[in-house]
Order: C-alpha cells, then structure tokens, then sequence
C-alpha cells in the first residue's frame, strides 16, 4: 500500500515538474518558431523537412526500442544491462549515419533538389548523439525523474532556437535549421548523460541482450511502422506537389503538435512506467487511463476546434501573410489532433503491461492502413490527401482503443462518459463561433475578429465548465494546486 502511494506520489511530482517545464519550453520554441518563420521562408523549412523525413524514419533503429524494455523491465536493471544496450545503440547510430551519408546524393535525386545532399551529410550526425542518449534517458524515465528530463530539454531546446534565429539573421537560410537540429542533440546528450550519473561503459553481453531484445523486437517494429505512416505523408507532398508546399504542410503539423506535445505526450510519458509498476492491477491501470483520457479531452478538445475555427486569421497574424495558405493545412491537422490527443497514449498501455507483441500485431493493420490513405488521396490533390489521411487515422484510432477496452475491460459506453462534456461543449462552442464569424467579419478586421472569436471561445467554455462541473476540472485542479501535507 506504502509503495501504490510512493508511486501515485512520485507521478504526480513528475506531473507538475514535466508539465510546468514542457509549457515553458514549448511556449519559448513556439515564439521563436514564429520569429524563424518570419527570418526564413516556406521553402527553406521545406527543404530540411524533406531530410528530417528520412531522419525520423531512421532514428527508430537508432535505439531499437531498448529504451523501452529498460523502463518495463520489472527488476531493476543491472550495470551490464545499461552498457549492452548502450553498446548496441551506439553501434546502430553509427551504421545508420553512415548509411544516410553515403545515400545523400539519392535521395537529393528523389526529390529533384540538389541542396539536399548537403543537408543529409550534415544531419546523419544526429544518429550518433541520439543514439547515445536514449539509455541515460531510459534510466531517468524508470526512475520518474521526468524533473530532469525535462530541464534537460528546455535547456537544450532554448540554446539550440537561439542559435537558429542568429544564423537566420546572418542570412544563413535553411543552414540555421540544419544548425537547430545538431545543436539540440548536443547539447541534450550533454545534459541528460550528466544528471543520469550513469558512466560511459561500451561493453556487449548476450545473456543481458536477450531479454531485453525479446521484448524490444516488438517495441523496434511498431516504432518502424508507425514512423513510416508519421513521415509518409510528408514524404508523398515533397514528392508529389514542391518544397513550399511541405515547408506549409510541416509547420502546420507541428503547430498542431503543440498542445499535444504539451498535454498528451507529457502525460503518456509520465504514465508509462507509472502503469508498469502497477501492471499486475489491470484494474487499477484502466483507472487511470480513462482519468488521463478526461484529462486531456478536457483541455485538448476546445483547443483544437476553436483554432480551427479561426485558423487563417491567426496564421496571417502570427506568421505573416507569405504563410496565408497554412490556414487551410491548419485547420484539417485541428481534427487530426482531436483524435490524436487521446489515442497517441494508448501505446503506454501496451507497454506498460508488457504486450510490445500485441502493440506491433495492431500496428501491422494500423499503420499501413494509413500509408495506403495518403497514396490514394494524393492522386486527387492536397484535399485528397486531407480525406485519405482522416479517414485512415480514424480507422486506425477504433483498431486501437477496441482492443484497448478488451484488455482493461472498458466499455465504450464508459470511454464515450470520459469525453462526453469536452465534446459537446466544444461542438456548441464551434457553432457560436461560426455563426459569430458569419455576421462580424464584414465590420472587424482580421486580427479584431480573431481577438473577438477567442474571447468569445474562453468564455462560453468557462460559462460551461460553471454551469456542469465536469469531473476533469475537479480531477486536474486536486492534481494541480493540492498543498503538499
């Protein structure tokens, strides 16, 4: 009982300490994003972003989810535990730098752009620092130290945006977010190796690596498919369609990562092996999956529809008219993100419970479901891929969260409870502010519209929370401001 309560205890410090650091750094990158994106143009972040494909689909065998197997694993990981699998890590970043390197010219010649050879040469170093973080970053993870994690990538984060809008001003062009990339991987294999206080030992042990890999193997798979979908559609619009169109397609992607990255990813992260060490509960883990689901549909739901509601006014606002064509990108990644808050956290469950098997079995249904939509939408433009990319992620999402419901023994009915308020109020607030936009856009300019529209969204979803007391608010104000005894 003592040891349940130093867990609940421990995960919820790692809570307030990884969410307060992870706004802090997401709300500086965000800022310095838009600076970046007013300095450089659509066609510079499109350029890096067609070798950051190949870089996110290769950086999975960079760690061949030993990372993961370190943090489930149920006794506690020994001294040659840590060197086999940092061993094995850093000799696949090694191959796969190397791989990328020699590739380069191909892959320039596969997107008609000769400057990506050079990006690609430059960018395989990031194989090799990744490679040798993610153990010491394991290491923090099982011991929910998610303080210094996250500490670590502030830090990392700020220094490495600072150093991007320098070189942009220097008029070095897409070569400062070449820069960004090598410099955040430095500096964040520095940090995290520092406060791990887990020493450089490069020693390989078979009898170590067999238990690990048996359930890493899973873990490895799922992450090559499912990165492969992730970076597809980005692959297809820099194949098909040109470099401004992706550099458009991509900021607006990860502009809708942002309240995700910022909500559902810190709590996934923080839960993982929280629900490890209480994987025998099955019980007890379906508890707190459907709070963490609350959670996040609670904050994440209104986001989501408000912005997209008024997604080409805060485009142009914020980035400027040469990003004014982002709206419509940013308006669909706004469903995209509904359902990908709550659905991207799912795979903790998998883990935690020891099932990398099962994980990888969905993921084989899953993920080229997805790939198959991006191709057969593309044919029929930028709104095909729109359709095809929804309606494959949705199918996906259902896969996902029935066999989820099986293993915790979850009804529908009681998953549809959780997000019940977030999803009719958010809907309602949708409708107020189309019928709003509909008569004040002929007599308010742009940014007054937008300034109108959210007042309009904050109010009425804070007239709703008063009038229903949801069981989140309650759920996130206990987690949130309860004094310490």
């Amino acid at each position: 009982m003592d040891n349940q309560r130093n867990i609940s205890k421990s995960a919820v410090s790692a809570l307030k300490w990884t969410s307060a650091l992870q706004i802090a750094t997401q709300a500086f990158n965000f800022t310095v994003g838009i600076v970046l994106a007013r300095l450089l143009t659509p066609e510079d972040f499109g350029l890096v972003a067609m070798v950051l494909v190949f870089v996110a689909l290769a950086q999975v065998f960079s760690d061949f989810g030993l990372s993961s197997a370190i943090i489930q694993k149920e006794s506690e990981p020994s001294d040659k535990d840590y060197s086999t699998a940092m061993s094995f890590s850093l000799f696949l970043g090694v191959i796969i730098a190397l791989t990328l390197y020699g590739f380069s010219d191909n892959l320039a010649s596969f997107y008609g752009q000769d400057k990506v050879t050079k990006i690609a040469q430059v960018l395989s170093l990031v194989f090799v620092l990744n490679s040798l973080t993610s153990v010491p970053k394991a290491k923090l993870s099982r011991e929910i130290n998610h303080k210094l994690i996250s500490i670590a990538e502030m830090i990392s984060s700020v220094l490495a945006m600072v150093s991007a809008i320098l070189l942009a001003i220097l008029d070095f062009g897409f070569w400062s977010l070449v820069a960004q990339q090598l410099i955040l991987a430095f500096l964040r294999l520095v940090i995290i190796y520092r406060q791990s206080n887990l020493p450089i030992r490069l020693g390989f042990y078979l009898s170590h690596f067999k238990p690990l890999f048996s359930f890493s193997v899973y873990v490895f798979c799922t992450q090559c498919l499912r990165q492969t979908a992730v970076q597809a559609d980005k692959l297809v619009v820099g194949k098909f369609l040109d470099s401004a169109s992706l550099g458009l397609y991509t900021r607006a992607y990860q502009l809708m990562l942002f309240p995700i990255n910022n909500i559902s990813r810190v709590l996934a992260n923080v839960m993982f092996p929280v629900m490890s060490k209480m994987q025998n509960d099955r019980q007890k883990v379906a508890s707190v999956y459907l709070k963490v689901v609350r959670s996040i549909s609670f904050i994440t739901f209104p986001l989501m529809l408000g912005l997209m509601v008024v997604a080409e006014e805060f485009v142009v606002l914020v980035y400027g008219e040469a990003w004014r064509d982002m709206g419509v990108y940013l308006s669909f990644f706004c469903i995209i993100g509904l359902i990908m808050s709550i659905a991207t956290i799912t795979g903790s469950i998998y883990l935690a419970l020891g099932m990398s098997k099962l994980q990888f079995k969905i993921n084989i249904i899953n993920q080229p479901l997805q790939i198959i939509g991006f191709l057969i939408g593309i044919q029929y433009g930028i709104q095909g891929l729109f359709v095809g990319y929804f309606t494959a992620y949705l199918l996906s999402a259902i896969i996902t969260w029935w066999n989820v419901f099986k293993i915790l023994q979850i009804t529908f009915a009681r998953f549809l409870q959780c997000i019940a308020f977030p999803i009719g109020s958010s809907a309602v607030m949708v409708l107020t502010l189309c019928i709003t936009k509909l008569y004040l856009e002929a007599y308010l300019s742009s940014t007054q519209l937008l300034l109108t529209q959210c007042v309009i969204g904050g109010v009425y979803y804070g007239v709703s929370i008063l009038l229903f007391r949801p069981q989140a608010y309650f759920e996130l104000k206990d987690t949130f401001m309860k004094k310490k005894k």
